[in-house]
């Protein structure tokens, strides 16, 4: 729920978008699904950026589900996780976003001729040709579906 409402909030502002969203993986009264998140925040071109703090760090009585979860999300905004003990490690995973911040470039483009489908999210994938780079990027966007354009199969 708190990923829908910041990024409700973010969507209108002036400027890059980025959550940190300091958690310990658990949810445990959210009425927003995972979909709905994901979307939000695709929708507001967030970038997210998750620490996951665990007070549990042995595999039984972790919240495992909760971590995959944030974890795809970070992917899907070009962000990804970090999961640090508390202390200078913190410090650390603070100190790497804002460097990630700061080596960023904006690569943007039109679509033109996509093809209608059912669903309105378009998967996007960048590569690159040089070894040793790395490229983290939103997983897609949305965009106009069959629905929303008036196109149906033929009966």
């Amino acid at each position: 729920d708190a990923i829908c409402l910041a990024s409700g909030d973010l969507e209108d502002r002036e400027g890059r978008h980025v959550m940190v969203v300091v958690t310990d993986g658990g949810d445990t009264t959210s009425a927003k699904s995972y979909h709905q998140a994901l979307e939000a925040a695709q929708m507001a071109d967030a970038i997210m950026y998750p620490v996951l703090v665990m007070p549990i760090t042995n595999e039984p009585g972790r919240n495992i589900g909760g971590e995959n979860a944030l974890t795809m999300l970070a992917a899907g905004t070009g962000g990804r996780v970090f999961a640090p003990t508390v202390g200078a490690s913190l410090d650390a995973a603070f100190t790497e976003i804002l460097r990630e911040l700061r080596t960023q470039y904006l690569l943007a483009y039109y679509p033109r001729n996509v093809p209608l489908a059912k669903d309105r999210f378009h998967r996007l994938e960048v590569k690159v040709g040089r070894p040793g780079l790395r490229v983290l990027s939103r997983s897609g966007y949305y965009g106009d579906s069959e629905a929303a354009r008036g196109w149906s199969p033929a009966p």
